[in-house]
């Protein structure tokens, strides 16, 4: 019959193997929230009137699920997950340079926390939250014109 170490070797790959089957990689590739500049012009509906270019609170996606940009004074990371129109941004990572209190920026962080859900069409991307309240809208930037 089978010696114990070839049942412990038979079992270990039935296990090894069953284990991978399970596992699935996905990539989120929706081309038109991928690998460009999403500036944002609202917060919660309030429309966000910017000084200079330089300013301009920014969204970027890659399909790596990283996400980077800027929020007011620091620039952050983290990454995201989306399926269909699901998102959550997660383990962001912010500078901490030394800028006055900045309101925006902090509504801007505290909304990157609310976000369920997006829709992009066209040239704007919009987030929403767990009741359906628009959190950001975003317009498509070219990004010679971001710092």
């Amino acid at each position: 019959m089978y010696t114990k170490k070839t049942l412990i070797f038979i079992f270990l790959t039935l296990f090894l193997f069953g284990c991978s089957s399970k596992r699935t990689i996905t990539t989120y590739e929706n081309p038109s929230l991928l690998d460009k500049v999403w500036g944002v012009v609202s917060i919660q509906g309030v429309k966000i009137e910017y000084k200079n270019q330089s300013d301009v609170l920014f969204f970027t996606f890659s399909n790596d699920r990283k996400v980077h940009g800027f929020a007011g004074c620091n620039s952050y990371e983290g990454n995201f997950s989306a399926d269909e129109d699901k998102m959550t941004i997660q383990q962001v990572a912010i500078t901490k340079k030394a800028c006055p209190e900045s309101q925006l920026e902090k509504q801007f962080l505290k909304g990157l926390a609310q976000i369920v859900r997006f829709y992009v069409h066209n040239n704007t991307l919009k987030f929403f939250d767990e009741s359906g309240k628009e959190i950001f809208r975003c317009a498509l930037v070219e990004e010679e014109k971001l710092p």
